[in-house]
């Protein structure tokens, strides 16, 4: 029987069997434009601008001022994009314009669909069952893939009378405001921290002891004079292979990521880390590659990553944590990393340990340290509703149309 599992009980009839071209009253690919990253009045959306069912602007390109634009590549509210050359993996997104810019242009890798309810076929496009369809008619290599639009107007699909397509699309939709609205509350939240950071760490912020006076000035600290460095080559094969990601820090190796099949000589290749080891990549400091094995176990990286542990005496584990991944030290790391060349300007552990910089009393630092965990912690609580928010928006998806 031709009907979801999950149904508004208003709606009785079964879903009817279409090709898209059926139900598209028009479709067209935008202009072929120049475009760069210098700035002006006329912002590209291309393909990379897509995500699935929703759009995209961490890296905006733009149009030049001098080049004749037709007016038909506006894009309005409303307006439902297909991609249709990318990699095999991501050609064929669709995604809705909801103005999140004043004004925008899309370009020739984006094909503007229009149907009866451009919302309702954001969602039912970016079903599981739609995507595998999709992908299917893909034809190209791994890196450099395309659906033709003659194939496109060919695929399948079942769909309900408008009145009922309207309905779930406005429910759905709010959903997404629900997911939308989390997300800026978790982009605020970490940008109060990041304020909070520069602050404290900057000592325009000072808290004060529990007796209400005021904490000493901060010492100059070399680093070697709280760091020590754990170089232990991993002999054990069973010990599980992690890796240091600038967002997650120490974490388990993906199968995706898994290349301990290349390296040759398994029995000199990695470091023991222990818990609540330091682990920093040289290559990549200044971006912030650096973080912590929380794992209660040990655990195996690249032995060209450095590994080192805390005088907790001196320096508190988290406390130098956040600090050494704030805004402050990214900007110091850029500024003492070596290279002639950009792109292989590293900070030697050497060069580490040779640092300086102001630090608190252990007092201080517990209570900036518990201060900052506080709002980690309001921070997770948000990132957990959106994940839970997203796991359930794809359970909705899946009964919700067939």
């Amino acid at each position: 029987m031709s009907v979801p599992k999950l149904r508004f009980k208003e709606f009785t009839p079964e879903y009817n069997e279409y090709e898209l071209k059926t139900l598209l009253k028009s479709y067209r690919l935008g202009g072929n434009y120049s475009n760069s990253e210098s700035k002006t009045n006329y912002p590209l959306i291309k393909m990379g601008n897509l995500n699935r069912g929703s759009i995209n602007l961490s890296k905006i390109e733009y149009i030049p001022e001098d080049e004749l634009i037709d007016s038909q590549d506006i894009i309005q509210f409303g307006d439902l994009f297909f991609n249709t050359r990318n990699t095999l993996d991501l050609v064929g997104k669709v995604a809705i314009w909801r103005n999140e810019l004043p004004i925008a242009y899309y370009n020739s890798n984006l094909l503007k669909l229009e149907f009866e309810n451009n919302f309702y076929m954001n969602f039912l496009l970016n079903t599981e069952k739609s995507l595998e369809k999709l992908k299917a008619i893909a034809s190209g290599t791994t890196s450099v893939a395309a659906i033709y639009t003659k194939d496109l107007l060919k695929v399948k699909i079942r769909v309900p009378h408008v009145e009922e397509q309207t309905k779930i699309a406005s429910f759905l939709s709010a959903v997404d405001e629900k997911i939308s609205q989390l997300t800026q509350k978790h982009e605020l939240l970490s940008q109060y921290k990041q304020g909070m950071m520069q602050k404290l760490f900057s000592q325009q912020l000072r808290f004060k002891a529990d007796d209400g006076s005021e904490f000493g000035e901060w010492d100059k600290l070399v680093f070697d004079k709280f760091i020590i460095e754990r170089s232990i080559i991993s002999k054990n094969e069973s010990t599980p292979l992690y890796s240091l990601t600038i967002e997650n820090g120490v974490t388990a190796k993906s199968e995706r990521y898994e290349r301990e099949f290349l390296v040759k000589d398994t029995g000199n290749a990695y470091k023991e880390v222990h818990p609540l080891d330091f682990v920093m990549n040289p290559m990549n400091l200044r971006f912030g590659a650096i973080g912590q094995n929380f794992e209660n176990k040990i655990v195996k990286l690249s032995k060209y990553y450095n590994v080192f542990y805390l005088d907790q005496n001196i320096v508190k584990d988290y406390y130098f944590l956040t600090f050494a991944k704030s805004k402050l030290m990214i900007d110091f790391y850029n500024q003492m990393s070596t290279g002639s060349l950009i792109e292989k300007r590293r900070n030697h552990f050497k060069d580490f340990l040779k640092y300086e910089h102001y630090f608190p009393c252990l007092e201080e630092q517990t209570k900036i340290a518990q201060f900052l965990s506080t709002i980690d912690q309001k921070i997770e609580v948000v990132a957990q509703q959106i994940e839970q928010a997203k796991t359930w928006k794809k359970g909705l998806l899946q009964q919700m149309f067939v």
